[in-house]
């Protein structure tokens, strides 16, 4: 088997000192070695910069070739991968945050699938979600995607109409070629999030997603984020995800998919502009109600 495909492993990084070193020993300690790994930081204001340059400084002799970016000011996700990834000299790209983690295999069973599945230039896998820490008492439940295996027999256009309504693959589980990246240019940077778009521009090039039957990534749900949100949703997030569903993926609707998106982002903003968007057992109930009907309306 072809053994020797340079894996480029892409960590970007935010105020991440609590998390990253254990991010970075992951990918250390990948059975796969042919790995060079970069890590992008976007202007943390805490010690992650520091603690990254002494990791790579006791570890660097692990990887092919490390790299470490930093930035003066905060450019958001997407512009911090893009500059990380296109400086990246691996055939194949493996992206990871700095509050997640690799497991052991992760790097080996993406290589093993592409070798096999020679066709294939994006790969997903199965996600393990964890609370706070990555133990076994803490393990929430792996991704359930494993009852969407359906959708990945699909063709690049039939798969295109289902991404385009809704999400069937976790960021985390990324892999992908380099050059599928430069095809379509990279995350588009008008966006706050980096993988809708990025998952529509794929397949409208004609490249379907393929999936790996195995769990590869570990991903953290922190307990302070969800206790410190005081909303139902981000209104500011969910006004741009109105705006890329419908420069790009209305078209793709049908016209029960047209009416639950309308009647949706209709919800965001009434309860927005009427001062319920606070959570409150009612406010919650109420929009929990509404949004099972509205998911009724747009089943496929």
């Amino acid at each position: 088997m072809k053994k020797n495909i340079l894996v480029s492993v892409v960590v970007v990084s935010y105020n991440a000192e609590k998390t990253i070193i254990e991010t970075l020993d992951s990918i250390k300690e990948q059975t796969y070695k042919n790995i060079e790994l970069i890590i992008s930081d976007d202007c943390s204001k805490d010690e992650t910069i520091s603690i990254c340059r002494k990791w790579l400084i006791e570890n660097k002799k692990y990887f092919i070739s490390s790299t470490l970016f930093t930035a003066g000011v905060n450019q958001g996700v997407c512009k911090n991968f893009n500059k990380a990834i296109f400086a990246a000299q691996g055939e194949w790209i493996k992206i990871i945050a700095a509050d997640d983690k690799l497991l052991p295999n992760c790097i080996d069973d993406y290589v093993h699938f592409v070798i096999k599945n020679n066709k294939a230039t994006f790969v997903t896998s199965v996600q393990m979600n964890y609370k706070n820490t990555f133990t076994e008492e803490n393990c929430l439940n792996s991704n359930c995607i494993e009852k969407k295996i359906s959708v990945f027999e699909k063709s690049a256009s039939e798969q295109l109409k289902i991404m385009a309504y809704r999400i069937f693959v976790n960021a985390p589980t990324m892999f992908f070629k380099k050059s599928l990246f430069e095809l379509v240019g990279g995350f588009d940077e008008q966006y706050v999030y980096e993988d809708h778009p990025f998952y529509i521009n794929i397949l409208e090039a004609g490249h379907k997603i393929y999936f790996m039957n195995k769990p590869t990534v570990c991903y953290r749900i922190h307990d302070s984020i969800s206790n410190s949100n005081e909303k139902l949703f981000n209104y500011e997030f969910s006004r741009c995800s109105k705006k890329f569903r419908i420069n790009r993926c209305y078209k793709y609707y049908k016209l029960n998919q047209r009416i639950s998106i309308k009647w949706y982002y209709g919800l965001l903003d009434f309860f927005e502009k009427h001062g319920m968007n606070r959570k409150t057992q009612f406010n919650e109930s109420l929009f929990v109600f509404f949004k099972h009907i509205i998911s009724f309306v747009g089943k496929f």
